[in-house]
């Protein structure tokens, strides 16, 4: 596995990129990557996320995009819901499904069940020996998207007061297209081993390959994004 090098920087000097090459703990992100590609192939994700996947109601400050079906729709803890108003997006009507588990959560815990704790604690047990927060599969079906938003709304936008998200495609489909827009900049997640970037900057993803695909989203606060020394 080879991560690509990346790094731009926005014009006042906050970094909107991350490279994973300069981050203190790539060799333990990797190992977590190809310990899910194993994990993948022996649970059922999809069953899973349909069975746990809820909104909590009283953590407004952050949104979690959990589920699109019948509907093109975000979301959000705080109850709120996002619907787009074209029925014809992406060219026909289908169910649209984006599916999100989340396993892992270092101030959250609560809202995770306790047989998905147990059934993934082989990847918690790696993860929180780094200063990851958070862990979530992501299951993206053919022609699903997420809304334009940035994670940490009590902090700025475009700060580093919020957090970097650490994307992993895995089971990439040979294709191009699950496409990610950070603040105006557009990059095909299918280019990289791992990608990071700012999360206080807006960002939304497409799955425009034809196939679905599964990403591993790890977060840690900016200030834990350590550059190796």
């Amino acid at each position: 596995m080879v991560f690509i090098n990346i790094l731009m920087i926005n014009s006042a000097s906050i970094a909107k990129i991350r490279n994973i090459d300069n981050y203190r703990y790539k060799d333990e992100i990797k190992n977590i990557s190809n310990l899910c590609e194993t994990f993948l192939k022996n649970n059922d994700l999809i069953g899973d996320t349909k069975k746990e996947c809820q909104i909590p109601k009283d953590k407004a400050d952050i949104c979690y995009h959990l589920e699109f079906k019948n509907k093109i729709a975000t979301m959000y803890e705080n109850g709120q819901v996002e619907v787009d108003d074209e029925d014809d997006h992406l060219g026909n009507p289908k169910d649209f499904d984006w599916y999100f588990l989340k396993f892992y959560d270092q101030s959250l815990n609560g809202y995770i069940s306790e047989s998905i704790k147990k059934k993934y604690s082989l990847l918690i047990n790696e993860i929180q020996k780094l200063p990851i927060t958070y862990g979530a599969f992501h299951y993206c079906t053919a022609d699903t998207f997420i809304f334009e938003h940035y994670d940490q709304t009590t902090s700025p936008e475009r700060s580093e007061t919020g957090r970097t998200n650490i994307i992993l495609p895995l089971h990439k489909p040979n294709a191009k297209g699950c496409i990610i827009h950070v603040d105006g900049d557009v990059y095909d997640l299918m280019d990289y081993d791992a990608f990071c970037f700012n999360a206080q900057f807006k960002h939304k993803m497409y799955n425009n390959t034809g196939s679905d695909v599964v990403l591993l989203v790890l977060h840690s606060r900016s200030d834990d994004f350590e550059v190796a020394g």
